[in-house]
């Protein structure tokens, strides 16, 4: 099975939209962006989502996505926000990177048990010259610093302690996340997270989030045993030339 199939088979679970009580319920459960394939939870989706959506009064947001495009996340956090209705986030596995961005978006933040989210500076992939490098440097100040206008926003803390924590790569889990304000909530509900996702990318990612895909090394290939067949066919035509001598 190559990798567009099983991207293809993933599609289905990573976003849905659905209406019923006069609220409209989004399940949010893949990277934030679209990929090289175009499968990706992006802000239009949402946005017709919420077009395509009759009559509702509020909204829900379940949550479970390693991030992604940060200005996919900003603009998710902004579609979401300028419905002008009571948004309701729960964080249902993980909220990391550009998804904890679009958590904050919620009136409420409910970290169900086990559940983590996680806070770092904005990250890019550059190539040039010495100046195009301190060019990059400084756009990526620039983007961290606007992304940590939104923590500011929901938290209340001071800009510097926000940027702080983003620096250190801050891992939370629901009882530190309420705490310093970034979720309103944790459920009671009893659960246990297991994560799919690759983390790799990042450098303080909880051991008990690394999957096994990441953790374990991959099984040695065996070499293949070489050919000797030749030796076989070389000594039966010597047996064959001493025959006819």
């Amino acid at each position: 099975m190559n990798t567009l199939t099983l991207r293809l088979e993933k599609k289905a679970p990573a976003f849905s939209a659905k209406a019923s009580g006069g609220n409209l319920c989004l399940d949010i459960m893949d990277v934030i962006g679209a990929d090289f394939f175009g499968l990706g939870v992006t802000a239009q989706t949402v946005k017709d989502a919420i077009a395509a959506a009759s009559d509702y009064k509020t909204i829900t947001v379940n949550l479970n996505s390693p991030g992604g495009d940060l200005f996919e996340g900003v603009a998710i956090y902004n579609t979401l926000k300028l419905t002008g209705k009571p948004v309701n986030v729960n964080v249902v596995g993980l909220a990391a990177s550009a998804a904890s961005l679009i958590a904050m978006c919620g009136d409420t933040i409910t970290m169900q048990l086990g559940t983590q989210m996680m806070i770092h500076r904005a990250m890019a992939m550059t190539a040039g010259f010495a100046d195009d490098m301190r060019k990059m440097a400084d756009t990526l100040d620039s983007v961290t610093a606007s992304a940590a206008d939104i923590y500011v926003a929901r938290t209340g803390m001071s800009k510097d302690k926000v940027l702080a924590l983003m620096a250190e790569e801050t891992w939370m889990n629901p009882e530190q996340a309420k705490a310093d304000g970034f979720a309103s909530a944790i459920s009671e509900q009893k659960g246990k997270v297991t994560n799919s996702f690759n983390l790799s990318v990042f450098k303080n990612t909880p051991e008990e989030l690394k999957n096994q895909a990441e953790s374990e090394p991959e099984a040695p290939v065996a070499e293949p045993e070489p050919d000797e067949s030749w030796k076989l066919d070389l000594m039966l035509k010597r047996l064959e030339i001493e025959k006819r001598k």
